[in-house]
């Protein structure tokens, strides 16, 4: 990516843009558990969202916790909570509060829940 943006030749504006993706989305090499153990599978393909932005050259960084079965606003009861990166004595709150979180501490500009 950064040679390709040196030779003015970037494959979009997203080459080189680091993105999570939340975990009931595949993301080929890594576990989808969709928050709890009993769907845990290995992914061999990517989603089709994962699949269309890597072809523009983004780059995935990890997978964001989510509910379990993204079924709850209270925190994750297997995997534990997401704290608010700005007053951890709150949650984050939410299904997609892995990923808020990870866009609000600038760990990425970018999250697919």
């Amino acid at each position: 990516s950064e040679k390709r943006w040196k030779q003015g030749r970037p494959l979009s504006i997203l080459d080189g843009v680091p993105v999570v993706v939340s975990d009931e989305i595949n993301l080929m090499g890594y576990d989808t558990t969709d928050g709890t153990s009993s769907t845990r599978h290995k992914s061999h393909l990517d989603a089709f969202v994962v699949e269309k932005l890597r072809d523009v050259g983004a780059v995935f960084i990890g997978k964001s916790l989510i509910q379990e079965l993204n079924m709850s606003l209270m925190g994750n009861t297997r995997h534990g909570g997401t704290c608010n990166p700005y007053n951890p004595q709150y949650s984050a709150g939410g299904g997609a509060a892995g990923a808020a979180m990870a866009v609000a501490m600038g760990l990425c500009p970018v999250a697919i829940v």
